[in-house]
């Protein structure tokens, strides 16, 4: 089951709106309306559909069905990269512990040390994007944190 963000476009806002979405979060581009066709290949067809035609009706409502569902699937991928963004900020922040963990033992002030050189190498390098995000997302009443402070 494919769950919806909460902030939604404008024509999801109504009850049917919504359903329709959720619908079109569950299709792929085969399932809608001249699936078969790319989008510029659709936005093209209806472009150059005649008004006269019989085929103006169904190619507004598959080019109507498929912005839709290209919306529906923008805001996805923007909860999914929002997902996996946090994450990588988690993952940056255990390394930025292990990395405090390898430096502890190799300054002798802890009797242990558990990550080899080269790991302890990248987790230094994810240590400091991690502070540098921090320090970036800091408001302009807070202080930057003390550089030998370790998180």
């Amino acid at each position: 089951m494919t769950t919806l963000p909460l902030i939604v476009p404008g024509h999801w806002e109504t009850h049917e709106g919504l359903e329709k979405a959720t619908e079109y979060a569950t299709m792929t581009r085969k399932q809608l309306g001249y699936g078969d066709r790319s989008d510029f290949a659709l936005a093209n067809a209806q472009y150059l559909v005649s008004r006269d035609s019989l085929d103006l009706l169904p190619m507004q409502t598959a080019a109507k069905e498929r912005i839709r569902w290209l919306s529906v699937q923008l805001a996805l991928a923007q909860q999914k990269l929002t997902d996996v963004e946090g994450e990588l900020h988690l993952l940056e922040e255990v390394c930025a512990f292990y990395a405090n963990d390898e430096d502890a033992a190799i300054d002798g002030d802890e009797p242990y040390g558990s990550i080899p050189t080269e790991v302890g190498l990248k987790a230094r390098s994810a240590r400091k994007r991690f502070r540098d995000r921090e320090a970036a997302e800091l408001s302009p009443c807070d202080s930057p944190p003390d550089p030998a402070s370790k998180p």
